[in-house]
């Protein structure tokens, strides 16, 4: 048995000296380094993303505001000018 033992002992001892664990190691590294900066870049882009579609956003809603201030003003005027000949018109009645 302790042959056995031996002979089996010998013949993984090339495989164990020759075997690809630390280029494994490596390869491992390497590929965890690729997804890290790959995750690094999907969320540089989205933050990227998110910034610009913020931006329209408040782009949109100053320009809802400026419209918005346009048709009051607009309002205002109208109001202003029937009021005006409202009060002629009851003047000349």
């Amino acid at each position: 048995m302790m042959k056995l033992l031996l002979v089996v002992l010998l013949l993984m001892a090339p495989w164990f000296a020759f075997c690809d664990w630390p280029r494994d190691a490596a390869a491992a590294r390497a590929e965890a380094r690729q997804a890290r900066r790959e995750t690094l870049q999907d969320a540089h882009r989205f933050r990227e993303q998110a910034h610009r579609a913020a931006m329209e956003a408040r782009e949109s809603v100053r320009e809802a505001v400026r419209d918005a201030q346009r048709d009051l003003r607009h309002a205002q005027r109208d109001f202003e000018r029937a009021w005006r000949d409202s009060r002629r018109n009851y003047r000349w009645l």
